[in-house]
């Protein structure tokens, strides 16, 4: 048992360690904590609570869920939110979890290395806890599914190793409450096995498959579940990377060993990395694999908890490597994607600290080492600007930084910048229709800050024109996000096209406007749009468009006055 004392002095270190990501907690809401958290109407409004399980639409603003099923996820953010709607409560109350899923490492770590070396399993949460591969789990508030998951997967394994039916039925329940999360804790029931195997060897393992049939059960009501709320989108995410069967397997091997290097050697770390697959990465991480097992094979009878640790690790990244195969992700990597195998991390280290005096020595300087690294990481996802700015120091195209940079800078009016940053993201991915709105957006203003007859205007105009023009044939080949603009855009398309003096795709652009379903905006700006736009078309005879318009106006009216 574990003494009240040590209790105490394990929750009072794991706060103070928590101290380290303070320099995210005054943040903002950074990119997708926005239509995640902050514009999403099921979060600020609320909806039933049968809403959040059976209608996917509320886990995002926008409506594009692509196979995400976080029901819980997404009830976490509407109960912080009813204690304040700002990003630092959001921020807090990920921060929390980490430091309650720190506590609960400690406590199967405890078990794990017995309860005479409770200072090595201090150190080996202390090192989860500290470790600069959680900051993105802890300081991006959309990753809190991974927290919410990692709660209710270490809950359910410790809740599973106390004898009587109250505590396996609890653990069920946690397990049930961690999938609908987030789909990484479908490994719990391999972890389990590896506890078992840990605890009497492979003797257990045979016994315990009723055990086992329960949990399975609990996933079979969790892919119901899914499946019910999801329809045939509830395997994958939009058929994930698009990747063939070949190069999905080497975009497999290889992101096992990024995770293992950056779980080993956590210094170069930076968000939305793109990886570039390759056979002789894959094939590393083929040896890699292989290297793991044999070793964790040798050391069975020698030491178990290393043994333990070894296999925890490829078990616990299975839902984002192995089961890309059934599951496709659209992300090939992310650091948050590994915060369920840091557990293999700290028993590592905790296991080694508690066999000789200098590797506890050497464990206190890892996390002594890992203090500025997790600071600055923290401070990384204060906002868009420097979240980005960090990206683009090691990948100097990537085109989400690109983005999102240029975001920051119209919210900042500086045009110019981001007239740049949105061009060159635009090159880089031409299928995202709200980042050519962004760039039109951008030029739209320039081209207002210009003189009507210098070439520059006719430039911006341009240019604005053809950024439109790009949203509305996207989402007119059936682009789905964002949809909720796309009349809107294609009026905008329309009237720079008649600045532009283009007759053939103003036409175009209103007749997909006629066509489009969907609300235009009813301001002052579409009023005066549509009547310049009805002009254009009864000087170059099209009058039958410009009578539909009219029809469009006066609907619109009707609605403004209700």
């Amino acid at each position: 048992m574990t003494s009240r004392s040590e209790t105490i002095l394990a929750t009072v270190l794991l706060l103070l360690a928590g101290a380290v990501y303070l320099p995210s907690v005054g943040g903002d809401f950074v990119y997708d904590d926005h239509r995640f958290v902050q514009l999403n109407p099921a979060v600020r409004e609320g909806a039933a609570l049968e809403s959040y399980f059976l209608e996917p639409e509320t886990q995002t603003a926008d409506r594009s869920f692509h196979g995400l099923y976080r029901p819980l996820r997404t009830l976490s953010y509407r109960a912080v939110h009813l204690l304040s709607p700002d990003a630092p409560a959001q921020r807090v109350a990920s921060l929390l979890l980490h430091l309650l899923n720190g506590w609960l490492v400690w406590r199967l770590l405890r078990f794990v290395l017995g309860p005479r070396q409770g200072g090595g399993a201090l150190l080996g949460a202390l090192a989860f806890v500290l470790h600069p591969l959680a900051t993105e789990s802890v300081a991006f508030i959309s990753s809190r599914g991974d927290l919410l998951a990692m709660t209710g997967m270490l809950g359910a394994v410790l809740l599973y190793l106390r004898p009587g039916r109250p505590a396996r039925l609890a653990s069920l329940a946690i397990f049930l409450l961690a999938l609908c999360s987030k789909e990484s804790a479908v490994v719990l029931p391999g972890l389990l096995v590896l506890v078992d195997g840990f605890i009497e060897g492979p003797g257990r393992i045979r016994g315990r498959w009723r055990a086992y049939a329960q949990y399975g059960q609990v996933l079979l009501l969790w892919l119901a579940m899914r499946y019910l709320a999801l329809g045939s989108g509830a395997f994958g995410q939009d058929g994930g990377l698009g990747l063939p069967g070949g190069e999905l397997l080497a975009s497999v091997f290889s992101s096992g060993v990024y995770y293992t290097a950056a779980t080993t050697l956590p210094w170069w770390l930076t968000f939305e990395l793109d990886l570039a697959a390759s056979a002789g990465l894959a094939t590393s991480g083929f040896f890699l694999a292989a290297a793991l097992l044999f070793v964790a094979g040798r050391l069975r009878a020698l030491a178990r908890p290393a043994t333990l640790a070894i296999l925890w690790f490829p078990v616990a990244l299975i839902p984002v490597t192995l089961f890309q195969f059934v599951f496709p992700l659209k992300v090939e990597i992310a650091n948050r994607f590994a915060y369920p195998a840091l557990v293999s991390f700290a028993m590592l280290l905790a296991f080694a600290a508690t066999r000789r005096k200098t590797a506890f020595a050497l464990a206190m300087i890892v996390l002594a080492a890992f203090v500025p690294l997790t600071v600055a990481r923290a401070g990384v996802f204060k906002d868009e600007r420097s979240l980005w700015t960090d990206v683009l120091e090691t990948q100097p195209g990537h085109s989400r930084a690109l983005y999102g940079l240029g975001v920051a800078d119209l919210k900042a009016g500086e045009f110019s910048l981001a007239r740049e940053r949105l061009r060159r993201a635009a090159l880089a991915n031409p299928r995202n229709p709200r980042l050519a709105v962004h760039l039109a957006t951008a030029c739209r203003e320039l081209a207002s800050r210009q003189a009507r007859s210098s070439p520059e205007y006719r430039r911006y105009v341009l240019e604005t024109q053809s950024a439109y023009q790009a949203a509305v044939n996207l989402w007119a080949g059936g682009f789905p996000g964002g949809r909720e603009h796309f009349r809107s855009v294609a009026l905008e398309a329309a009237w720079w096209s008649m600045l532009a003096g283009d007759s053939n795709c103003v036409i175009a652009d209103v007749e997909i406007l006629l066509e489009a379903d969907g609300a235009l905006r009813p301001q002052e700006a579409t009023f005066r749009h549509i009547e310049e736009i009805s002009r254009f078309l009864d000087a170059i005879l099209r009058s039958d468009l410009s009578e539909f318009l009219a029809l469009e106006v006066e609907a619109l009216r009707k609605g403004v006055k209700r």
